[in-house]
């Protein structure tokens, strides 16, 4: 019944490290941040990893792949906050406290892509000091745009029986939505 902290499960993750944490008691606190290739004197990259599971383990292989110099923060996500907007109000304190200066380096998996580019967007605008926003799958559908789509391609097969001109049909009734 406790919970870990995700740095548990990349520190050495072996049976033995993570059963001597449970029993030392070092269960999951407050923070949702954690460093990966801590010793590394680059300015860290900020990844924002957008599993609503809490996993991110996959960032694991990421911090492998950018090196022993490059630290890697990984950011689960918040709870409660409904809007992109609102995850980015959650994440800017920290992160201006953090870097209070920058320069920031910011990516993000899923909604996370999105979180760090509205980050990026704001500070860019603050401080002008975004080096780098890298989104990685980061669609921003939703059921409602699902359904568009799929009535847009309908309306243009009913509409149009050349392809080409099919393809004309469908532009226009995206521009209208």
């Amino acid at each position: 019944g406790l919970t870990l902290r995700l740095a548990t499960l990349f520190d050495g993750a072996t049976i033995e490290r993570v059963a001597a944490a449970l029993l030392s008691g070092a269960t999951a606190d407050a923070t949702r941040v954690t460093v990966l290739n801590a010793a590394g004197r680059q300015t860290p990259v900020v990844f924002f990893h957008g599993d609503l599971l809490g996993g991110g383990l996959y960032c694991r292989q990421l911090a492998r792949e950018l090196g022993p110099d490059q630290p890697l923060w990984v950011v689960g996500p918040g709870a409660g906050d409904t809007t992109i907007e609102a995850m980015a109000d959650s994440e800017l304190g920290w992160l201006r406290r953090a870097l209070p200066v920058g320069p920031y380096r910011l990516a993000g998996y899923c909604n996370g892509g999105l979180i760090a580019y509205e980050l990026a967007r704001r500070l860019q605008a603050e401080t002008g000091r975004v080096q780098l926003v890298f989104m990685v799958d980061a669609g921003a559908r939703n059921a409602v745009m699902t359904r568009w789509a799929g009535a847009i391609e309908l309306a243009g097969t009913l509409l149009e029986r050349d392809p080409v001109r099919r393809v004309a049909v469908r532009a226009r009734l995206v521009q209208r939505l």
